[in-house]
């Protein structure tokens, strides 16, 4: 079996190798936007059930919280349990692209 952090990695590499997200690209999110948008992963199984969608969105669309443009926001359509990991390894590899932005910045300022 698969282990977490191996997911997360995967996805990862494949947001940089299928959809372009690269570090490059990723700097220029400075008001934490990656985080952000790994909150609206993570959580939706939490909010869907207790929030107003205009405000976390629903199965389609994004809500008011989400960073991006709409286009951009593409929870799992899978049923549970499949669905809620994949938006967790969504969640873990945008979190992991905020913690590689933000090293980054730390090593150009020590230089």
């Amino acid at each position: 079996m698969t282990k977490g952090c191996e997911l997360i990695a995967n996805e990862r590499q494949r947001q940089i190798d299928v959809e372009g997200y690269t570090e490059k690209q990723d700097s220029q999110y400075v008001c934490s936007e990656l985080t952000d948008a790994a909150i609206i992963y993570a959580m939706r199984g939490y909010w869907k059930k207790r929030l107003n969608p205009l405000i976390i969105g629903n199965e389609s669309e994004p809500g008011l919280m989400w960073p991006f443009a709409p286009e951009k926001f593409k929870p799992s359509q899978q049923e549970y349990p499949n669905g809620r990991i994949r938006d967790l390894i969504k969640a873990g590899a945008l979190i992991a692209a905020e913690l590689d932005r933000l090293l980054a910045v730390e090593k150009s300022r020590k230089k």
